[in-house]
Order: structure tokens, then sequence, then C-alpha cells
């Protein structure tokens, strides 16, 4: 299913915010879904990560390299702003800056407040607009069969409690299949 992204790519490149860690096992780290994982995924025609030990750690999430003091995801490339997967990046990089969170029992969608895009049109009808696109676009059954199939990407954000809103609830569509 094709994905309308509500930063324009030109936004999201130009950025000098996402893809930058503080440490290397950060939980603002992109997580790959284990549909994303395998050789059919939407990576494999760039970099084999299941193969590359230094692709991806136990739990999924994208390793970081050390550069310039601080930590970017392995794909980003410094000199130009650019990644190199961008065509094929995870589903929760083509999501930012909304975000999938587990809380307690529930499986929410928040939006990180600290995207400067976001921070533009925060209140403003273009990001109501996407708010409805979204919640459709995740609601229709083959992004409902994503999901269940990969919850692992549903993430605790309650340490950045302050840098998010929640948005909208998938908890009905999503708990029957995930308790526990």
């Amino acid at each position: 299913m094709e994905f309308k992204q509500f930063v324009p790519s030109l936004v999201c490149l130009s950025c000098d915010g996402c893809c930058r860690f503080h440490d290397p096992a950060s939980g603002w780290r992109p997580k790959l879904g284990a549909g994303e994982q395998n050789s059919a995924g939407p990576l494999a025609g760039c970099l084999d990560l299941a193969a590359d030990s230094r692709g991806l750690d136990e739990e999924g999430f994208i390793r970081t390299e050390a550069d310039q003091g601080q930590h970017r995801c392995r794909f980003l490339q410094f000199k130009d702003n650019t990644c190199q997967v961008y065509c094929f990046r995870p589903f929760e990089c083509q999501l930012y800056p909304f975000l999938l969170i587990k809380e307690g029992k529930d499986f929410l969608v928040g939006l990180h407040l600290s995207c400067p895009f976001v921070q533009k049109f925060f209140g403003k009808e273009e990001l109501e607009a996407y708010k409805l696109y979204l919640n459709d676009f995740l609601r229709h059954p083959e992004m409902i069969h994503f999901l269940r199939d990969n919850i692992s990407l549903f993430g605790d954000y309650q340490a950045w409690a302050r840098e998010w809103v929640p948005v909208f609830s998938l908890t009905e569509l999503l708990s029957s299949t995930c308790d526990g």
C-alpha cells in the first residue's frame, strides 16, 4: 500500500534532528518489524540486515554508528544529510513524526512534538486532515494485518511523555491478538 508521508521528503532530508542519537542504545532508533527484516522485506534490495551483524540488535533496532561526537543511524550520510535507504526506509521512519506507542494494554498513535514540521503545523488544518488520513490508512485491512504481525513496532515512550501527545487509539483493532 502506498503511504502518504506527512513531512515532505525535501523538508525531512534538510532537517538535522532525526536519525541522530545521544547514545547507541537510544529508544528513538528505528525498529524493523519481522516482515521488514526478512529477505523479502522492503530493505532487501538495499542491504541484507539479517546477514549483517552490525545491522540490527537483538530487539530489531537499527544499530548506530559513532560519528562526529554522536551516534547516527547507520543509513544516514552526514556529508549530505541523506538516507541510503530513503526509498525503502522502515515503516517507523515513514510514519515519523507519528509514533506507534504501547502504553500498558493500549496501542496508540502519538505525535512527536519535537519535530520542527509538527511545531509549524500544530493545531492547523493540514495536520488535522493528515491525522484523519492516517487513522483511515492504519485501519485498512492490509495495515491491520501488518501491525498485528509487527506488534513489536509499538514502543514504550513513557520516558519522553512530555515530547509527544496521543492522536488516536488502535487498541480495539490490536488487543484481541496481542493480549499479554
